[in-house]
């Protein structure tokens, strides 16, 4: 007997004389070509197929932006696209909501502010100290060795000379204290408010006059 899918000549079993197919192979193919339709729908391959075509005719669908007025096609993971970019709906969006957009650049100027004052006080240790000025604000307890003022705090350098970096030759002072020193350092001052930075500026004289 011939199979009447291959067309190769078998012996049909004792069980089954009446055997049309060689093989499992050959039956499910007679099956796949009997019932087509019926085999198509239940293949996930095809169905994939058929979505992605649903899909693609689906986003050929054509709107007019609401900001920009130009026609765009609408994405097909948003059917009910207003805009033709995020760029017009966030333009949109300023223009219907100013007050909420006031606020919102008030919070991100004060957040990235902050931000970039820690930033340049990081970087303004490791270029100018060497990485030890915030360790002499935590010797001196974060306030200046002289008056006692915990605000507006400068790291000094005792001889003057930048490149000398060591703890030992840097000290706390707040701003009032620092510009007199300098001010006495450079003869522009001869009266100090606190004695203690008599002791200061005699040090800072003497490197001074040395380094000149």
């Amino acid at each position: 007997m011939k199979c009447i899918v291959c067309e190769v000549e078998f012996v049909p079993p004792v069980n089954c004389p009446s055997k049309k197919y060689c093989k499992t192979a050959c039956r499910s193919k007679a099956w796949k070509l009997r019932h087509r339709e019926q085999y198509l729908k239940g293949s996930a391959a095809y169905n994939k197929k058929v979505q992605h075509s649903k899909e693609a005719n689906r986003s050929l669908v054509k709107k007019v932006c609401e900001f920009c007025k130009k026609s765009f096609v609408v994405s097909i993971r948003n059917p009910y696209q207003k805009f033709c970019g995020e760029l017009c709906r966030n333009k949109n969006f300023k223009k219907n909501n100013p007050e909420k957009v006031r606020e919102y650049s008030k919070k991100e100027r004060k957040k990235n502010s902050e931000h970039y004052r820690d930033r340049e006080a990081k970087r303004h240790n490791e270029k100018a100290f060497d990485g030890n000025r915030f360790a002499v604000l935590d010797r001196d307890e974060n306030k200046c060795v002289v008056c006692g003022l915990e605000q507006g705090l400068v790291v000094h350098h005792k001889d003057c000379s930048k490149k000398n970096n060591s703890p030992e030759n840097l000290i706390t002072l707040c701003r009032g204290c620092h510009c007199q020193v300098h001010r006495a350092i450079d003869g522009k001052m001869v009266k100090f408010d606190h004695e203690a930075l008599v002791d200061i500026v005699s040090t800072g004289c003497t490197s001074h006059t040395m380094h000149n």
